[in-house]
């Protein structure tokens, strides 16, 4: 079986290309570039979309709290459940530009 050679690129030639992933933006009216690669985090640090969890404890709260729905499921009860129809009535009756 014949080897497939692939183009080989000069570094030069790569600028721009997805190989090197590079975000810049320029401020306007203070005459300064500022450069920001992916090392920079584009949402400031005091950042809390409040969904959470904050502590280990929530998040092992939250994960029994879903094995335990899943568990309950199991065993016929789902009334912690809503039907994919149910939920689109939902998200249509809230968003009804979604329709």
């Amino acid at each position: 079986m014949e080897e497939k050679r692939y183009p080989r690129f000069d570094e030069d030639e790569s600028i721009g290309m997805c190989s090197e992933s590079f975000v810049s933006h320029v401020s306007i009216g203070s005459g300064q570039a500022n450069v920001m690669t992916d090392n920079d985090c584009l949402l400031p640090d005091d950042y809390d979309p409040g969904i959470g969890p904050y502590t280990m404890d929530e998040l092992n709260a939250r994960i029994d709290e879903a094995e335990l729905a899943i568990e309950r499921a199991e065993n016929g009860d789902e009334s912690d459940w809503v039907t994919a129809e149910e939920m689109n009535a939902e998200l249509y009756r809230m968003f009804p530009w979604l329709k």
